[in-house]
C-alpha cells in the first residue's frame, strides 16, 4: 500500500498535555499552512502545525470498520452486512 505525507494542524491543549488531537488534515502544505494562517490567532496559539507519512488506504478501511450503521447512513456510505 502507498503511503504518503499528510499535512496536520494539531491540538494539544491550552497547557500542551493533553493528548495530541489532529484537528484539521490536508494532502498539500500550503492548502494547511493557508488554512493555519486564518485560524484566529487566539486560537492558533495553541495548535501546531505537523506532517506524518500515513498510509491512507489502512486509515481509511479502519475510519471505514469503526462506523455503525446511522454513522454509515449519515456520511452517505453503503451498508455493510454483518460477518
Amino acid at each position: 500500500m502507498a503511503k504518503s505525507i499528510l499535512y496536520y494542524i494539531v491540538d494539544n491543549g491550552i497547557d500542551g498535555k493533553a493528548p495530541t488531537e489532529i484537528r484539521h488534515a490536508f494532502l498539500d502544505e500550503e492548502e494547511r499552512d493557508q488554512f493555519f494562517d486564518e485560524i484566529d490567532p487566539k486560537v492558533s496559539a495553541y495548535l501546531a502545525k505537523t506532517e506524518a507519512i500515513e498510509d491512507v488506504e489502512l486509515r481509511r478501511k479502519q475510519f471505514m470498520k469503526g462506523l455503525d450503521g446511522l454513522q454509515r447512513l449519515l456520511l452517505g456510505f453503503p451498508q455493510q452486512h454483518l460477518r
